[in-house]
């Protein structure tokens, strides 16, 4: 199952991992989706004007990631931050590990990929600023508690917005309170930027006290608690996310 893909400049990047299609699982009525001790995990780059003949294929240890959060070219290495799992779906669908930010580091003449993790937090959803997909990022954005006991017991969790500085190593966050859990967070240029993080994220909040929800817009420079503004929402489901396009005049 291949979740999601890379971009950078010049290369898609394809992530092969070991969770499988389990055709006795689907005849079955079960999830068909299971993970495979036997299946190697590696990870697949092709020119974005080539072909799949010229994918070339590098292993790396066995993981999972459903989202990337950027990649881009260094010289001759790829550089992809990603949310990695240690495995999923193992001991069944509710078998769901935590997941944390890592960086893959594909040397494509040695042949090698180093994988470095970032921070132990676990999150998920991370996002970028558009303008700044297939190329080096600064800044990186993720939601925190993701872990199954969030989806679990919402009432207990203080969920957060983080914000990672890949320069300087800094991880800041926005706080959304005890029992609210934020989705994951858009970023929104402010207009005549000055800076890669100049703008606003935006997300759905879920508040498990009131079983309701809200559009909330956050700064993303000063990463303060208080939202620019919210609207309120009948209740979305935690876990929703998408994109943010901004609005054009037809001709």
């Amino acid at each position: 199952m291949m979740h999601d893909f890379n971009v950078t400049r010049n290369h898609a990047i394809f992530m092969d991992l070991p969770a499988v299609f389990d055709l006795e699982l689907a005849m079955k009525g079960e999830m068909p989706i299971r993970w495979s001790d036997d299946y190697a995990a590696r990870l697949g780059v092709m020119p974005r004007n080539g072909n799949d003949a010229q994918v070339q294929w590098f292993d790396i240890e066995p993981c999972y990631v459903f989202h990337p959060m950027n990649a881009y070219e260094d010289g001759a290495k790829i550089v992809i931050d990603v949310a990695r799992l240690s495995h999923i779906w193992r001991d069944g669908p509710m078998d769901f590990p935590e997941p944390a930010l890592h960086r893959w580091t594909i040397d494509t003449q040695s042949g090698r990929v180093t994988d470095e993790q970032v921070d132990d937090t676990p999150a998920e959803f991370p996002r970028v600023p558009d303008a700044q997909v297939g190329v080096k990022h600064r800044y990186g954005y993720m939601m925190a508690n993701a872990a199954a006991k969030a989806f679990e017991e919402p009432l207990n969790a203080n969920g957060s917005i983080l914000k990672y500085d890949l320069e300087s190593g800094a991880r800041t966050n926005i706080d959304v309170g005890a029992g609210r859990l934020p989705g994951e967070s858009s970023f929104v240029p402010r207009a005549n930027a000055a800076n890669e993080d100049d703008g606003y994220l935006m997300t759905y909040v879920f508040d498990a006290n009131t079983e309701s929800s809200e559009f909330a817009i956050y700064d993303a420079a000063t990463m303060d608690d208080e939202p620019v503004a919210t609207v309120a929402l009948p209740r979305v489901p935690f876990g929703f996310h998408g994109n943010w396009v901004p609005a054009t005049t037809a001709d």
